[in-house]
């Protein structure tokens, strides 16, 4: 057994300063402007998982961008702005990458109560809340049985905070995972495609949408899906059209 462990962290070693030296020679090829290398490298990380970064999609996005390649860009842009949110230049690239883009809808700004909530919620990610409500669930548990106990006052209190920061905490998770299974994205890949009033060829088109739209996903079957735009409107465009974030 102590062997097959040995075996295995040896190729997790090998795997990552193989990894290691694909990025850097990537790296290389992008310094280089050789932008097509660089993009085949930092394709081969992602697809092979052995080097999963903000840098990794963030490099890409650039060498995309420096190829004039509208919807890759944009992608990566924004997978890289995923796993790391709060990062300026990646944002700052990402808005040069979406000018390159021939559609510039409306953005429809979210009710009040919605903004509340996103920055309540926001402190921590859906794993921490729900730690943090089991936490205070205990904690509630033991001052509960104190003031059962013992009558006093300043564990009722202590009780009843924390039984509220329990739900808070609880609701936090709920409200996280409620929004991302809501909030599904995808970036146009094709050229042009029609956004349609019905999921067939042959239905009204309510407007032609190009590459590097974002769009937000709505409901899918194997061929269509249901779409919605920045400024609200909904329709229904190809599957293979797109690619989800």
């Amino acid at each position: 057994m102590k062997n097959v462990v040995l075996f295995i962290l040896f190729i997790s070693q090998f795997s990552i300063a193989q990894g290691n030296a694909i990025f850097e020679q990537a790296n290389k090829s992008y310094e280089a402007k050789q932008y097509n290398e660089a993009i085949d490298g930092y394709t081969r990380l992602i697809k092979s998982n052995t080097i999963v970064a903000p840098e990794v999609y963030y490099n890409l996005a650039n060498a995309y961008y420096n190829t004039e390649k509208v919807a890759p860009s944009i992608y990566y842009y924004e997978k890289a702005k995923a796993l790391q949110p709060d990062d300026k230049t990646i944002q700052d690239n990402l808005k040069l990458a979406q000018r390159m883009r021939i559609d510039h809808f409306d953005q429809i700004a979210a009710p009040f109560l919605t903004k509340v909530q996103d920055v309540l919620t926001a402190f921590f990610s859906v794993d921490i809340w729900a730690s943090i409500s089991i936490g205070f669930i205990l904690l509630f548990l033991v001052f509960f049985i104190l003031y059962f106990l013992k009558r006093k006052q300043t564990y009722f209190i202590a009780f009843t905070i924390s039984l509220f920061f329990a739900i808070y905490s609880f609701f936090s998770a709920n409200y996280q995972i409620h929004k991302a299974a809501n909030n599904q994205y995808a970036i146009v890949f094709d050229k042009e495609i029609p956004l349609q009033k019905e999921a067939k060829l042959t239905a009204d088109e309510i407007v032609k949408i190009h590459e590097g739209t974002k769009i937000k996903i709505k409901a899918q079957n194997k061929d269509w899906t249901e779409v919605q735009l920045s400024d609200g409107r909904e329709g229904w465009v190809t599957t293979s059209s797109f690619k989800k974030l």
